[in-house]
């Protein structure tokens, strides 16, 4: 790992893929940090879609699908390239068998919090209920400290009522 993280902090992304490719047929198999070295440096470098097939590559040579490294891409592309993309990409890795929890929603709904962006906020929300996962009060929060810092006062009601709903109670953080 330490070899890797060289390779890609001095520009050397081939030698780095090298090294894993090596660490992959040897006692030494490449682990999370590996891999979320290696597509960081692709992102560093701007080829977002290369970070992206690295990783569903490695999902396909069986690699553990790794949910951290999964949410770490997802926050990238986020970053680079946008919401619309990133849960495109969140679609891809269901379809190679590394499925999102919460906790991987939940960035997403935390940048899009953090952006202003109720919008997307919504969106991903609406794509979290679609695969099947519940707004826990984490997602609550976050959504409600984004309304209330951009002035959306009915907003706030509404999401209190969605919590009763699903019967969220609130904590100290609300």
């Amino acid at each position: 790992n330490m070899l890797i993280s060289g390779f890609c902090k001095n520009g050397k992304l081939t030698d780095a893929i090298i090294h894993l490719e090596g660490m992959s047929s040897s006692c030494c198999s490449p682990d999370v940090i590996t891999f979320n070295t290696i597509i960081r440096c692709f992102f560093n470098r701007g080829e977002f879609d290369k970070g992206v097939e690295f990783w569903k590559r490695q999902l396909r040579k069986g690699s553990p699908p790794y949910l951290v490294t999964s949410t770490i891409l997802l926050e990238l592309v986020f970053r680079r390239c946008g919401l619309v993309r990133a849960l495109g990409v969140l679609d891809d890795l269901v379809t190679e068998g590394c499925n999102p929890d919460l906790v991987t929603y939940n960035t997403l709904v935390n940048y899009t919090c953090k952006e202003g962006n109720l919008a997307q906020t919504s969106l991903v929300v609406g794509n979290l209920i679609s695969h099947g996962f519940e707004p826990n009060i984490i997602t609550y929060n976050t959504i409600l400290h984004a309304i209330c810092g951009n002035g959306h006062w009915k907003g706030v009601d509404e999401i209190f009522h969605r919590m009763k709903e699903t019967s969220k109670t609130p904590t100290i953080v609300t």
